[in-house]
């Protein structure tokens, strides 16, 4: 109908204490406007995880993600993620995603080591980090099996179809 249907003002000073829980609120009162408005069953918003209390590490992580997601400049993705990880060295999801890089970068023209086997390998060490911090951290467990897949593909690796498929039904089972 073009109806407006929700509009607030947070204004508010961000800093590493606030800044996810403006997200929260902010989340919140966007659920509450759609259940409201929209009649439509919605669930309880969640928390945003707190992956770090460092707002510059979660700065880069963020810029870093979005290099990512575009599939360019792989380059400058994993520069800032490491940077991220500099600021905060228990960021756990930055150095997943700086693993998901390693993994896809040679597929992307990306020569971010010396072969694509070592940036395969560079993947699966990044995401072992990744889950020592957090042994839960999904992505990191689909970077392992991604890698792994793809050292199949190239013929090298001694692991099986069904060990990789594991890693990545756990990590949707998270």
């Amino acid at each position: 109908t073009d109806q407006h249907l929700w509009s607030e003002t947070f204004d508010r000073t961000l800093s590493t204490e606030n800044l996810f829980a403006i997200q929260d609120e902010i989340a919140s009162a966007i659920v509450a406007s759609i259940r409201g408005n929209l009649g439509v069953a919605v669930g309880e918003a969640r928390a945003a995880s707190r992956p770090t209390q460092n707002v510059d590490a979660y700065t880069l992580f963020l810029k870093g993600r979005s290099i990512y997601r575009s599939r360019v400049a792989l380059d400058e993705a994993e520069e800032a993620l490491q940077g991220a990880f500099e600021l905060d060295p228990e960021f756990a999801e930055a150095r997943a995603m700086q693993a998901a890089i390693y993994a896809i970068a040679p597929e992307y023209g990306f020569l971010l080591a010396p072969s694509g086997a070592l940036s395969r390998e560079r993947a699966r060490d990044l995401a072992a980090e990744a889950l020592m911090l957090d042994p839960d951290n999904a992505l990191a467990l689909g970077v392992i099996g991604l890698a792994r897949q793809a050292d199949l593909g190239h013929l090298t690796g001694d692991w099986t179809y069904s060990e990789i498929m594991e890693e990545y039904n756990r990590a949707l089972a998270i």
